[in-house]
């Protein structure tokens, strides 16, 4: 159940410097929506760093499924 939205992450997000974290494979960063103005968290990955490819796409697909009060949702992704 893959939400990937059309278009680059740039069409629909103004992304912002402000970095929230930063992991192995992944930053963190603030985004405000184009559409909305609503500032939200953006996750971006380094592809050419995921070792398993399916199971990377896997664990997205775990996440966009998830809908628990305690868990960040995942709202859409880009490529």
């Amino acid at each position: 159940r893959s939400r990937g939205s059309r278009g680059k992450i740039h069409d629909h997000y103004a992304l912002q410097w402000d970095e929230l974290g930063e992991g192995s494979f992944s930053t963190v960063r603030v985004a405000s929506c184009n559409r909305t103005g609503v500032d939200c968290a953006v996750k971006m990955v380094v592809k050419r760093d995921i070792e398993n490819h399916l199971n990377f796409q896997n664990e997205i697909d775990l996440a966009l499924a998830m809908d628990h009060p305690n868990i960040i949702r995942v709202f859409e992704t880009f490529e």
